[in-house]
């Protein structure tokens, strides 16, 4: 999961601010995590070491400028599987050529693959 850290400029967030948020964690279900801070107190685990994340949005403090932007109004692409690995749910039934192969998934591992 990659993390977002929006920076508010004063203790409340503006009716802009407010919005952007809304709007971040409605793509937060995944793949991001968003974190709101105050950009007025601590933004890291001291001067020289900022939270670290994956992109930063907001009013972002000099400490994060080396750090992506995320445009809210254009998102990246979400993160994707490498070409060789995909995800398969528990009793989805795949077919390859004549056989038919049922996958049983027990907390998150392939447990069993049935061929008919």
């Amino acid at each position: 999961m990659q993390k977002i850290i929006y920076f508010i400029a004063d203790h409340v967030p503006t009716v802009g601010e407010a919005a952007d948020i809304t709007t971040l964690n409605a793509l937060a279900a995944q793949p991001y995590e968003v974190t709101v801070l105050n950009v007025k107190h601590s933004t890291g685990y001291g001067e020289d070491r900022p939270i670290p994340c994956d992109f930063v949005a907001g009013t972002i403090p000099e400490a994060f400028s080396e750090v992506d932007v995320f445009d809210i109004e254009n998102p990246p692409n979400p993160p994707t599987l490498p070409a060789n690995q995909a995800v398969v749910s528990d009793d989805q039934e795949i077919v390859i050529g004549e056989a038919t192969y049922t996958i049983t998934v027990v907390d998150g591992a392939v447990t069993n693959i049935v061929v008919s």
